[in-house]
């Protein structure tokens, strides 16, 4: 009951902060409040810029790990929360589990729950919590074998104070494994730890001892102790201080040192990953711990989750999302494991930072497994020219046959056409005549004889008169289809030219920087 009254109280906390959040912000958060119905099966992103319609990326993609890289304050933060939400509300119910070291995408993410009433999911890890803090017990068995569990807490101390290896402190080393194996194999927490290097005499020291039994270990213990004398103090110092500061400088926060010294009442991940449970972490280190212990904090946490993942049977890998923002901070050989086989094991990363050189100086293991197997790549800009450059290479598609200009020149084709030739005729015909004729004529008798005259025998006239008059109309037409042709004005290609491999990955890197 005191439990469920104080995680009440600390949602209800939150009201105020979601309201005012919705209010205040811009951007990404007002895709986020109301995003667009996405396509099936996707997790809606954005809008495309060219065509305005929605994007989304596909749950095979998404499993396939996510890298999203960009300057501060350009908007990873609100797109990590609204990846969250979606992921939050799928119906497979996936389990998610989110590292924040600012703060802010913790309460974002804690207050969209509380408005949509998603408790019996929420499992909240807040060191800033005043009346109820969870307990993480990192010393807890696991199903790793305790030299595997003991190495890997080793790596997240030696990571989380800039160490690239031990080789330069061998001493600290061996100490740091002889307690942390100590205390897992004995079941105890970190308070111990102090207890164990402790340069007096002490009974805890004692008591443990029986519990250890790896033979090189428990030497060291067993010699530990026996040193007597006036300087077995200063000898014991010599071996241990190094140990000691690093330890000691983690439990020195009482916030922290309550969380992580609970042998009940802590976080088990197994089940937050078996039953699709939702799991903030607020890692927000100011005003309470140093970067150093939010740092390492993390990657305990990490380590706890890739071991409760990689136990399950593979009946039981129900999906898993782990959302890291600044995970520079968290490098360690755990989150390598995960990218390169957590898949396999329903264990899938989202991964968010500003630049590479974060990871390159932490671990370039990391850094090469990272841009090899966080297929998905999110780039929001404000990069290097050289971060740019090479994130172009793996986000950008390039078409050679893109063609960046080309040169025309005027010419005069000669266009083959008919034409439509037609004449027309008339004509108009008009006579008119008049005839007359004259005539007269006598007829004479010969039967007077030679020397007679001829009688007249009769004679006759005539006249006759005739006129005449005519008219005449004629029309013709005729078509002829004639050859024709006509020279047009023309813009012909010249040249062409393409935009080279070079000019694409420029153009491309520019966009980004």
């Amino acid at each position: 009951m005191k439990k469920t009254h104080a995680l009440k109280k600390a949602l209800s906390k939150d009201r105020a902060h979601f309201r005012g959040a919705i209010q205040k912000s811009k951007g990404w958060a007002q895709v986020v409040r109301q995003p667009p119905k996405p396509k099936p099966n996707g997790v809606f992103i954005g809008r495309r810029l060219d065509t305005k319609e929605i994007a989304t990326i596909s749950p095979e993609h998404l499993q396939t790990h996510m890298q999203i890289i960009g300057a501060t304050g350009v908007g990873k933060s609100k797109f990590l929360e609204a990846l969250a939400r979606q992921i939050i509300k799928a119906k497979s119910q996936p389990a998610l589990v989110v590292l924040d070291p600012h703060g802010d995408l913790y309460h974002d993410i804690l207050a969209y729950c509380v408005a949509h009433k998603i408790r019996d999911r929420l499992v909240i890890l807040d060191p800033h919590e005043q009346q109820f803090r969870t307990g993480f017990n990192p010393m807890r068995r696991d199903q790793r074998s305790i030299t595997y569990q003991s190495v890997m807490m080793l790596e997240g101390i030696k990571k989380c104070w800039g160490q690239e290896t031990f080789h330069q402190t061998p001493r600290m080393a061996r100490w740091l494994y002889n307690t942390i194996r100590s205390l897992v194999e004995a079941e105890l927490t970190l308070a111990e730890a102090t207890d164990l290097l402790d340069p007096h005499d002490n009974p805890v020291r004692n008591a443990v001892l029986p519990f250890v039994k790896d033979p090189i270990v428990k030497r060291d213990w067993q010699w530990y102790t026996s040193l007597t004398g006036p300087h077995a103090k200063n000898l014991r110092e010599e071996r241990t201080e190094s140990a000691w500061n690093r330890i000691q400088m983690f439990l020195k926060f009482p916030e922290i040192a309550q969380m992580l010294t609970q042998q009940r009442s802590v976080i088990d991940f197994g089940n937050i990953l078996s039953q699709g449970k939702i799991l903030l972490v607020n890692l927000k280190h100011a005003g309470l711990m140093s970067r150093d212990e939010s740092s390492l904090l993390g990657t305990l946490i990490i380590n706890d989750i890739v071991a409760a993942a990689f136990q399950r049977d593979p009946e039981e890998r129900r999906r898993c999302y782990l959302m890291i923002d600044e995970f520079q901070n968290f490098v360690t050989k755990d989150l390598c494991a995960i990218l390169d086989g957590g898949r396999k094991f329903g264990l899938h990363l989202i991964l968010a930072h500003q630049h590479l050189a974060q990871l390159k100086q932490r671990d370039e293991e990391v850094y090469y497994s990272t841009l090899t197997n966080a297929r998905t790549k999110v780039v929001f800009g404000g990069l290097s020219t050289d971060d740019a450059e090479l994130m172009a290479k793996k986000v950008m598609r390039f078409n050679l046959m893109d063609v960046k200009q080309e040169l025309y020149r005027t010419v005069f084709r000669p266009v083959e056409s008919t034409r439509t030739i037609t004449s027309d005729s008339e004509g108009e015909v008009t006579h008119e005549g008049v005839m007359n004729a004259f005539g007269s004529g006598r007829v004479y008798s010969c039967e007077g004889g030679i020397f007679f005259d001829p009688a007249v025998l009769s004679s006759s006239e005539f006249d006759s008169r005739g006129e005449s008059s005519g008219s005449g109309h004629s029309y013709s037409s005729s078509t002829v289809e004639a050859p024709f042709y006509e020279y047009h004005e023309e813009q012909e290609l010249a040249s062409r030219e393409f935009w080279r491999l070079d000019e694409h990955l420029y153009r491309a890197t520019m966009q980004l920087v």
